[in-house]
């Protein structure tokens, strides 16, 4: 009998992957312009909140006059005149300019 060489079997180890390098963004980064304008937050002055309140007439037609009015005193304006309750999570921190042009029916 003739030996035969066995052939030895070593573990091989998997492909490692080469790092590519990143890209870096050769486009050239466009300027900024400036910042945007923003209004500053609605001051509650409750004596000028006191005459811009809804007004509902003896037919149920409602007029407001909604002038630098802050949104949590115009929604509240709105549940107490309609009879709901209202129930929100977040307002714009500004105010609202609005007003009706004629009675609207409730």
């Amino acid at each position: 009998m003739i030996p035969v060489p066995v052939p030895q079997v070593t573990p091989t180890e998997p492909p490692k992957e080469e790092k590519k390098e990143e890209k870096k963004d050769d486009k050239p980064k466009l300027p900024e312009g400036p910042p945007p304008v923003t209004r500053p937050a609605a001051v509650e002055n409750l004596a000028a909140l006191e005459t811009q309140k809804m007004r509902v007439d003896d037919k149920k037609q409602v007029s407001f006059n909604f002038q630098e009015a802050p949104w949590p005193f115009v929604l509240d304006e709105v549940a107490r005149v309609s009879g709901m309750t209202l129930d929100w999570n977040t307002l714009p921190g500004d105010s609202l300019n609005l007003r009706s042009s004629h009675r609207a029916n409730t």
